[in-house]
């Protein structure tokens, strides 16, 4: 199988001319500027404020200046993250049947939820805090690294506010959680190794 958790939070729409600090290139250093254009690919055209221009960069990689500019649109919902997760499964072509999945809504343990969706091939649970933290869990029996990311790509278009800010493929439990089975080791009845 294949398990990859995605963590998102909400940082945002942008809009035209709006201030942020952006990385340059392909670099590891974010330098302030200004949107000068959005893209039909979900990317963006920067001007940085040092006069030097960047075209096609990816959302993760811009931040806004004044985290508290969050639109109307911006904000999660129950009914935001559920509609997200059913659209997002009806648009997935490369599991079989995970267009059929039933999903399931569990409210009421606080300000956010947990949605579950169940098929044949795999499960997928989320958990909203209910404010601006997203965790996706994907899960499919088939080894399909592909379908995972595919996932992750659509359910982000669903809410454009959401940015991927950790992507973990096969998560280690701690403690006594294992994953595979030469992990486990055969005791004796003193708890020595064998």
């Amino acid at each position: 199988g294949h398990q990859t958790v995605f963590q998102l939070e909400v940082q945002g729409t942008f809009k035209l001319s709006e201030s942020v600090t952006a990385f340059f290139g392909k670099g590891n250093e974010d330098f302030p500027g200004h949107i000068a254009g959005i893209n039909d690919d979900g990317t963006f055209n920067i001007w940085y404020d040092d006069g030097d221009r960047d075209s096609h960069v990816d959302r993760k990689d811009i931040k806004k200046l004044d985290s508290t500019t969050l639109d109307e649109e911006d904000y999660l919902s129950i009914s935001k993250v559920e509609s997200a997760l059913t659209t997002t499964l009806s648009l997935i072509d490369s599991l079989p049947g995970v267009s059929h999945a039933e999903v399931h809504s569990f409210t009421g343990m606080g300000d956010g939820c947990i949605l579950v969706a169940f098929w044949s091939g795999g499960t997928v649970s989320i958990l909203w805090d209910g404010k601006l933290h997203v965790d996706l869990n994907f899960f499919t029996f088939e080894d399909n690294e592909a379908a995972h990311n595919e996932f992750q790509i659509k359910f982000t278009r669903q809410v454009p506010s959401l940015v991927t800010v950790l992507h973990d493929e096969q998560p280690r439990g701690y403690g006594r959680v294992v994953n595979f089975q030469t992990d486990i080791e055969e005791y004796d009845d003193e708890g020595e190794n064998s």
